[in-house]
């Protein structure tokens, strides 16, 4: 397969996911202009939130008594963690959305 080939049927894959028929992402995907900076501003906002919600769903599933509360969680946190590929991971696409719209990343924990 191409790649341009390949980019079109991962843009068609991507276009019937379910997330674009919420209405917030209805709404941001129609505006009119893209704001780097405050694209910016709220990134580097949100990167503390990303990084640590991820544990604190391990934490959950580490004390949660309800087998399918725990089974929930751990499917959660597999997507998290790209499914067994670390580059597909949540952070790791949110690093690379950061590095896309011109942000050095810090250090979360601090």
């Amino acid at each position: 397969m191409q790649g341009k080939e390949y980019l079109a049927r991962l843009k068609e894959q991507l276009l019937l996911h379910p997330m674009f028929e919420d209405n917030f992402i209805k709404k941001i995907s129609n505006l009119p202009v893209f704001e780097t900076g405050k694209a910016q501003k709220f990134a580097q906002l949100y990167y503390p939130h990303i990084f640590r919600t991820r544990l604190y769903q391990a934490s959950v599933l580490g004390i949660t008594p309800d087998e399918n509360i725990q089974y929930v969680l751990s499917d959660i946190l597999y997507d998290e963690y790209g499914q067994g590929n670390l580059s597909q991971s949540h952070m790791q696409l949110y690093r690379n959305f950061m590095m896309a719209i011109g942000i050095q990343i810090k250090d979360a924990s601090t």
